[in-house]
């Protein structure tokens, strides 16, 4: 098997042309996006067996833009172990704090216990949610010609 990874195109919010509060059904590809999604679809050269993406507007835009661009039809399997990192109380406005770089900085470094804040997730639970994804994946294609594609 084959696993592709693939960041989703310029978001909306990316081009500061929604602001970080605002629903995720608001944050599209921008244009540019979309085509950042084409020329990779451009490019790719093989078909796909099956196709994850986290649970945000805008991997789901880029998994049906790259399936338009091979010119394959596949149901796109929403998986919320790709999602982001749950930052707890470091929200909008509270992000890239003091607080939380030193959180960040001390996850970085290997600290797997250390949490951001009371209810976000520590380095153990990130590790784990997105090797219990890759397990699956592998149990469910785990033959030679399947190419797994992964938008997050």
């Amino acid at each position: 098997m084959k696993l592709l990874l693939m960041r989703h195109g310029e978001s909306r919010h990316q081009a500061k042309q929604i602001e970080l509060t605002a629903p995720d059904s608001e944050n599209g590809l921008t244009n540019t996006g979309i085509k950042q999604v084409e020329d990779t679809a451009h490019c790719f050269r093989g078909k796909i067996s099956a196709i994850y993406v986290s649970p945000y507007n805008r991997t789901i835009l880029t998994a049906q833009t790259f399936l338009n661009g091979i010119k394959m039809f596949l149901p796109i399997n929403i998986d919320n172990r790709l999602r982001e990192i749950d930052y707890g109380k470091f929200i909008a406005e509270t992000k890239n704090t003091p607080e939380m770089i030193a959180v960040a900085t001390k996850q970085i470094a290997g600290d797997y216990e250390v949490r951001f804040g009371d209810t976000g997730e520590n380095k153990r639970e990130i590790v784990t949610r997105f090797f219990e994804f890759l397990v699956d994946i592998f149990n469910k294609h785990n033959t030679t010609a399947d190419s797994v594609l992964a938008v997050t």
